[in-house]
């Protein structure tokens, strides 16, 4: 009898997640072809899929350099291997569509709330109203739906960090070796989803495992086990710093060349002067998880949660520290000494940087910021006569798919996403009415104009690459990013060439508009020498078209 109740209890829990997971796949599909349709792609993304097609084609980035560890090609910025080889693959096996450029972000974000549910099961298997909670914010998080959508490098990092943390519960609840190494392996493939893991994985990794050797939840076998495993799986990672730091000359690894990049700069976005301030901004995101999502860094900051989810987050940790004093426990000592390592790694992180407009590189943290969430709810629902956690989860899940709904229909619309540059759509739409097929000058943007002239045009050169993806032949890629983007120093004399046939070119802010068909940025066309009654006007946001009549 007692064996049929628990065989029975088990199918309900198995048949309630089978339906969460399905609605959660029905959601992320229908967000996934509402961006398709849509077609806004992420200026990180295009950089990624160009990387990816260069290397499908030729096994060379489209900077020339032969399977490299990782991709410099931003020159004073880079991005990681795992999404572009990925991508490459896919490329290579189905041939190249923005279809296939995605599918296998949106596969990974379905694997990810899979090795979401494995883990809560690992962590709080006593809890299963906790667990469908938990599982069920994740699967309509703002963030998750989001990240599902585009291609962007670390988005893979989340869901590859927690295959991590669920072959570690399994490894800590088994004591088996072989679940420490698979734990690993993960974590150490994360070291190629994005450079900040560089920060994150170590601080995490290391406070999890002290706090886990001071409680005498892992043996010092396992420990060693896992050191050794995440070092080989991070060698070429290692070897990669090595390189840059100038401690050993550019090598050959196992085929994947490993290069010093000369210009690369992404170490002075730390800023050691402002960690409070820094730290601040962290908290606030976490607070007022929609500050930003209701204005124009909505498009790059989507948050684990909307509004309703950051107080579901502050009551949960209130609660969490009120169970201290009181020294109630209903998380084991594992989940507690992920709790503590979260949030210490995503502390340090945000204290070293923090960019509001770049919400998705502390994405590795949204999966347990939702856990802490959901005990906000089990907690609050509690209080009640009768607990309300069906009610109050139902709550929360209709506000935060009502909000994101309102941000993704709003933000998304063409007149919207075209006064955004960290999206192609503005260029794509200039380049699109050129109906005359004439030659195409983009005229580049000077300090004058805006602060971050060099990063707007590296833009529009990457823009314009993406826009004729498998169509020109480019050359001086290399040299037009130096010399026109971030490093310009405001000098835009002797711009190399952009096309063998000349066919697109660019143009120094300084001299007169002759040619026939001009791309410029929007605030810059005040600035620019041009006769008017030759050309017609036409805006499309962020950039407009000079076509002369």
């Amino acid at each position: 009898m007692k064996n049929t109740l628990v065989n029975n209890k088990e199918k309900t829990e198995n048949t309630k997640y089978k339906i969460m997971l399905l609605f959660a796949f029905i959601l992320h599909i229908g967000v996934f072809i509402y961006f398709m349709v849509k077609k806004p792609i992420n200026i990180d993304e295009a950089m990624t899929v160009l990387n990816a097609n260069s290397l499908a084609k030729s096994g060379t980035d489209i900077l020339g350099e032969k399977l490299p560890i990782y991709f410099d090609t931003w020159l004073h910025g880079g991005q990681s291997p795992f999404a572009t080889y990925l991508v490459a693959i896919m490329i290579k096996l189905f041939g190249y569509s923005l279809f296939v450029t995605r599918v296998p972000m949106f596969v990974f974000s379905m694997l990810g709330l899979i090795a979401f549910y494995k883990f809560l099961k690992e962590v709080i298997p006593e809890n299963e109203t906790l667990i469908n909670i938990a599982f069920c914010l994740a699967c309509i998080s703002p963030w998750h739906l989001y990240s599902s959508a585009f291609t962007l490098d670390c988005n893979f990092l989340p869901h590859i960090a927690m295959f991590g943390m669920y072959f570690l519960a399994k490894g800590i609840n088994s004591t088996k070796s072989k679940y420490f190494v698979f734990s690993m392996l993960f974590f150490g493939l994360g070291f190629y989803c994005y450079i900040l893991s560089a920060i994150i994985i170590p601080v995490l990794l290391a406070v999890l495992f002290l706090i886990l050797l001071i409680k005498k939840k892992v043996s010092f076998k396992n420990t060693i086990i896992s050191v050794i495993t995440i070092f080989i799986v991070a060698i070429p990672f290692i070897l990669q710093g090595l390189v840059q730091f100038g401690i050993i000359e550019n090598l050959n690894f196992l085929g994947f060349s490993i290069s010093k990049m000369p210009y690369y700069s992404r170490g002075s976005e730390l800023k050691l002067n402002n960690i409070l301030e820094n730290l601040g901004e962290g908290i606030i995101s976490l607070l007022f998880t929609d500050i930003y999502s209701f204005n124009a860094k909505g498009v790059n900051s989507f948050n684990f949660a909307n509004s309703f989810g950051s107080v579901a987050l502050l009551a949960g940790v209130i609660t969490l520290i009120l169970n201290k004093i009181r020294k109630r426990n209903d998380f084991g000592i594992f989940l507690k000494a992920v709790i503590i390592s979260t949030l210490v790694s995503s502390a340090t992180v945000c204290s070293l940087t923090f960019y509001a407009t770049a919400l998705y590189r502390y994405n590795i943290y949204n999966y347990i910021f939702i856990i802490i969430s959901a005990y906000g709810i089990y907690s609050v629902s509690k209080l009640f006569k009768k607990p309300r956690f069906k009610e109050v989860t139902s709550l929360l899940v209709a506000t935060s798919l009502i909000i994101t709904t309102y941000c993704f229909a709003y933000y998304y619309k063409n007149d919207v996403i075209n006064t955004n540059t960290f999206y192609t759509s503005s260029i794509e739409e200039c380049l699109n009415y050129n109906k005359s097929n004439k030659n195409v000058t983009l005229v580049c943007v000077d300090e004058e104009t805006n602060i971050n002239s060099g990063q707007i045009t590296e833009r529009m050169i990457i823009d314009t690459l993406y826009h004729h993806i498998n169509e020109k032949d480019f050359i001086d890629i290399e040299a037009l990013l130096y010399k026109a983007g971030y490093f310009n120093n405001n000098d835009f004399s002797n711009l190399p060439k952009f096309t063998k046939d000349n066919s697109i070119e660019f143009k120094n802010p300084k001299e007169k508009i002759i040619e026939d068909y001009v791309i410029v940025y929007s605030p810059q066309l005040k600035n620019l020498k041009y006769d008017k009654n030759q050309y017609e006007i036409i805006d499309f946001g962020s950039f407009v078209v000079l076509n002369k009549k």
